[in-house]
């Protein structure tokens, strides 16, 4: 669902419910996992050109325009970079400069 919303220009779950004309609670149990009822993918599909039920119940995207499939890849792959942990820094051994050896004490 995020990646509709996203994939379509909102920054915001409120206003992208209030645009498909969805309460923001019902919006954001969709958004967080609940499973999406028929008429709310239906109200969403209304709103979204080129979205399908079937994309929003089931995954698939057959039917979709390839805009749409494209925007919507685009969408996750920005929030899966924005999620990734960043790397730590490469440790660089540190370089030690070394007198003349030590003689053992008698």
């Amino acid at each position: 669902m995020r990646w509709v919303r996203l994939a379509e220009g909102f920054e915001n779950s409120a206003q992208f419910a209030s645009h498909v004309g969805l309460g923001i609670t019902a919006y954001s149990q969709y958004e967080n996992g609940v499973r999406l009822s028929l008429d709310a993918a239906i109200k969403i599909a209304n709103k979204v050109p080129g979205l399908t039920t079937d994309f929003l119940v089931r995954g698939r995207e057959e039917g979709m325009p390839a805009e749409l499939r494209r925007r919507i890849e685009a969408a996750k792959e920005k929030e899966a970079a924005e999620l990734a942990p960043e790397e730590p820094p490469i440790e660089r051994p540190s370089v030690t400069r070394y007198g003349p050896p030590k003689r053992p004490s008698p």
